[in-house]
């Protein structure tokens, strides 16, 4: 998995406290395409990206998750939303192109 300490917060804010492998391997790979979405579909450099210190980035992430967790979701549009609005402004932000480092805020 990529960063133990990450995955373990993400799981926590996702309020999973089961250590099944599925739901485990589930949190991973959404943990992943928010992170290939920021880059791919944000243009945010893949350093930002892969960022797990940067407090915007890390949210950005909750919030993918948040989305896209689990099949009975009630608030997963409040969620994208929520997200999509934060990817937003990140790949609006000069700042974030032009490789600031892994703990810069803007």
């Amino acid at each position: 998995m990529a960063n133990d300490a990450f995955f373990d917060q993400v799981k926590k804010n996702l309020r999973v406290m089961s250590n099944d492998d599925g739901i485990n391997q589930e949190i991973a790979d959404l943990i992943e395409s928010a992170r290939n979405d920021l880059y791919v579909s944000q243009s945010i450099t893949k350093d930002i990206a892969s960022s797990v210190t940067n407090p915007l980035v890390k949210q950005a992430v909750v919030l993918y998750c948040k989305a896209n967790f689990g099949l009975d979701n009630n608030d997963s549009e409040k969620y994208r939303a929520a997200y999509q609005d934060l990817a937003d402004k990140l790949s609006v932000a000069s700042q974030w192109k032009d490789s600031i480092g892994d703990n810069d805020a803007i």
